[in-house]
């Protein structure tokens, strides 16, 4: 008996969803800058290649630590220019305007023919990070908002402003309305950062519209294109529609108590399935004479393959795992960052609220903003006195097909309860009632 084939739609339809899952391991929300130097052609010509080789690697030598203190990464250097990569953009703002207050400080220093006066251009958005490099609108972008700049200038887009725009330090005043990008089909407005001490805006210009923060952002666009940019770049390769191989043998895993500074106790062998009951107690799962006793309130763990079925059958307080990547919200998700706990709630407007002890609601946080941030110092709503935050603990960005969150390698992680089960691969981290615990090898 021959088995049915899937329909070509069908086919289709399964690869473009591993296309998008794949790619969803690369898309990550993040606040792109371009630092470069005026006049370094001139520069060059009048006191040689060798000086003027000299002077852009002393540049470099400069700004660099200041990326890295602000949280940021330099992607590349290009020429005279430096691209960097932030989390948030309010780490990228306040990075460019150390920058310049630190060229203002070398160039007051220095005879005017040694002066060096450098411009930067600011944007946010969905970008794709692979490797040691980004691409997408959104870089090109940036690269084209830092043309418009001028010697000593700032220039941030609308979704920039609408993230800096209430922070403290940072005043802004609009440079442009409908500024014509090359490349860009549609005309941006452009906003100027004053970083000068004593510079203030007398009215800070009002919020940008939906449309200009989508322009910025790249989410007005369809994100398979960058996809289909990097395959014909030779960048990544496309999943094979394939089933995957199985393994001939499949591991022996066990499950690792983890102590509160990280490191692991007493391993238990998943040779039989486990649960974990409400006192905390890591046992095997009772049994009688007719097999395994299904039972009510626990955290249930059975090997499968060289993976771990987990699964939550009331135990108080729920089973969180730790993300070890970005995950698209639903109605219902319940996340811990640090010791808050947070439910996703997208409708009537979409916010994470805030729950007690007794699941009682204590505060609301609107998803009004391409992207919420959430950490114990450097971040959107600031929990100051939860000490398993780290500074820029995570965030929650609009993706192209909903709410995404993402962990911003914080020290303790976010965790995402389980609905009503799912697959621990070794190495994850699962918080069941008050206990973590570990998939490690036996």
């Amino acid at each position: 008996m021959k088995t049915a084939l899937p329909s070509l739609t069908v086919q289709l339809k399964l690869e473009r969803d591993q296309l998008d899952a794949e790619l969803q391991k690369y898309v990550r929300m993040s606040a792109i800058v371009f630092v470069d130097i005026v006049g370094s052609t001139s520069y060059y010509e009048k006191h040689g290649d060798l000086e003027g080789f000299v002077m852009v690697q002393r540049f470099f030598r400069m700004l660099t630590p200041l990326v890295e203190e602000h949280h940021g990464a330099v992607v590349k250097t290009i020429g005279d220019a430096i691209l960097a990569r932030f989390a948030t953009a309010e780490e990228g703002v306040r990075c460019t305007i150390a920058m310049q207050r630190a060229m203002a400080r070398r160039t007051n220093e220095k005879p005017e023919e040694h002066q060096i006066r450098i411009r930067a251009g600011v944007n946010i958005g969905m970008v794709v990070v692979r490797q040691d490099d980004v691409f997408g609108d959104v870089v090109n972008a940036a690269s084209r908002i830092i043309n418009s700049a001028a010697p000593d200038e700032i220039l941030i887009s609308p979704a920039v402003y609408d993230e800096v725009q209430q922070l403290p330090g940072i005043p802004v005043s609009k440079k442009a309305a409908g500024v014509e990008l090359k490349g860009k089909a549609e005309r941006m407005d452009l906003y100027e950062v004053m970083w000068r001490q004593e510079e203030k805006a007398i009215v800070p210009p009002p919020r940008p519209s939906a449309k200009q923060v989508g322009l910025a952002t790249g989410f007005h666009k369809d994100i398979q294109s960058l996809w289909d940019n990097l395959k014909m770049s030779g960048g990544l390769k496309a999943p094979s529609t394939a089933p995957p191989s199985k393994p001939m043998h499949a591991e022996a895993l066990s499950l690792a108590l983890v102590r509160a500074d990280g490191t692991l106790a007493q391993k238990f062998s998943l040779a039989k399935p486990l649960v974990l009951d409400a006192k905390a107690q890591l046992r095997p799962e009772a049994s009688s004479a007719d097999g395994p006793i299904s039972e009510i309130g626990v955290a249930r763990f059975t090997q499968k393959g060289d993976e771990v079925l987990v699964e939550d059958t009331g135990i108080p307080g729920g089973v969180f795992m730790r993300l070890t990547q970005v995950h698209t919200l639903v109605e219902g998700d319940t996340v811990i960052v640090g010791r808050q706990r947070m439910c996703f709630q997208p409708v009537p407007k979409p916010c994470m609220v805030l729950t007690g002890a007794r699941d009682e609601e204590l505060d609301r946080f609107p998803l009004d903003s391409p992207s919420v941030s959430f950490g114990r110092s450097r971040a959107t709503h600031v929990f100051a006195k939860d000490h398993f935050m780290s500074g820029s603990h995570a965030r929650i960005y609009q993706g192209p097909s909903g709410f995404v969150l993402e962990d911003l390698n914080s020290t303790n992680g976010t965790f995402l309860r389980i609905r009503p089960s799912t697959n621990a691969k070794i190495k994850s981290i699962l918080l069941a009632g008050e206990q973590f615990l570990q998939v490690v090898a036996s």
